[in-house]
């Protein structure tokens, strides 16, 4: 399943390219006048339709020949190669009308007609994370054990240890909206969907999403996947923080740009990214877009996992951002990306060294992953 998973990180470009077009976004009405802009976007959407339902058309095709036609096959090999030609040209079409777009000054969206929720501290997992947890700020022990049987129920049947992995004494509201608690399935159904448009997918596809809505946290932690979710709630007003921290997050240069924007406008107090030495999983979602050039080739010379060129590289593009690394094993592993190392190595931050009774005046070590 690990090998699968980087397998799958790793062309993440390639299969969001067969599985699906993305549309052009929407033109603000602030610039909804400016006629050039709406011709491309109505040429780009005719395109994205025909592309969308040439692959489908060819996927369906393809199938239905048996291995023993082989010039069925390579007809069908000829046929994907075309595709990917058309999309390669659409990608590119999309890209530079989407940077006029941007250039283009639009009026800031207006605040939504609702009231927040205040809920403390929240955690959204990532990728096959299916489940919620919440336990009002100021319950009774009663209240706090129920919902934490309920959140143990969750995690035996979809046997992934949410219950082990959270520090509860600091999160009182925990959700995941995953497609599937399957890693493979939630990855080909919608993370890598998520790469493209930073965490919108979600937004629009996962009816979990509102169950995140009208809440207002103080601090709003964020881990893999889940740092696209936070970004697309936070960017689009559903919910509010004062502070954010990532967890080993699926990232883009795009959205460390619009992290970075959320603090420097002041919507968020804060931004804290924790990064694990050998985590494959920043590194890897932030080439399969695009990294800063100055530091790409270094990234990937080091096999993309030296946590400091990774540091360094998110600084560069989220200045605001606060970055804390981590040490995590000797080679890299999904298991240095699981959510039970980041809180240990958030409590790294927190320990402090005592003597251990009977033990002739030996320092307690800190936990396994603290930074030596």
């Amino acid at each position: 399943m690990r090998r699968a998973v980087i397998a799958l990180m790793l062309s993440l470009v390639a299969t969001s390219a067969r599985a699906q077009v993305p549309s052009p976004a929407p033109i603000p009405a602030s610039v909804s006048a400016i006629a050039d802009l709406q011709t491309e976007h109505a040429r780009l959407s005719r395109e994205q339709r025909r592309l969308a339902k040439e692959v489908a058309d060819q996927d369906a095709a393809c199938r239905a020949i048996p291995s023993t036609n082989v010039t069925g096959k390579q007809n069908c090999t000829a046929w994907g190669a075309r595709i990917m030609q058309d999309f390669g040209r659409y990608r590119a079409d999309l890209a530079a009308w989407t940077a006029r777009l941007k250039a283009t000054p639009a009026a800031a969206p207006a605040a939504p007609d609702q009231t927040y929720r205040y809920v403390g501290n929240g955690l959204v997992g990532g990728t096959s994370w299916r489940t919620g947890y919440y336990s009002p700020v100021g319950a009774s022990p009663e209240v706090r054990a129920r919902a934490f049987e309920a959140l143990r129920q969750q995690a035996r049947l979809a046997n992934i240890p949410f219950d082990e992995s959270v520090d509860l004494e600091r999160y009182n509201f925990v959700i995941g909206i995953a497609a599937s608690t399957d890693q493979w399935t939630d990855l080909r159904k919608r993370v890598v969907f998520d790469q493209l448009r930073n965490g919108a997918y979600s937004r629009e596809s996962q009816e979990g999403y509102n169950a995140i809505k009208g809440r207002r946290f103080d601090e709003l932690g964020c881990h893999s996947n889940g740092a696209m979710i936070c970004l697309a709630a936070l960017d689009n007003s559903d919910v509010k923080a004062d502070h954010v921290v990532l967890y080993g997050p699926q990232v883009t240069a795009e959205g460390l740009e619009m992290w970075n924007k959320l603090v420097a406008e002041g919507r968020i107090k804060s931004l804290k990214i924790y990064l694990n030495e050998n985590d494959p999983v920043p590194a890897f979602s932030l080439l399969a877009n695009r990294a800063p050039p100055e530091h790409a080739a270094r990234l990937a010379k080091s096999l993309f996992f030296d946590v400091k060129t990774l540091r360094d590289t998110v600084k560069s593009i989220a200045t605001e951002a606060t970055i804390v690394t981590g040490s995590c094993g000797t080679r890299p592993s999904t298991d240095c990306h699981g959510m039970a190392v980041y809180t240990a190595l958030r409590k790294c931050e927190s320990f402090k060294a005592e003597r251990v009774p009977g033990a002739g005046g030996a320092m307690a070590p800190p936990p396994p992953n603290c930074p030596r």
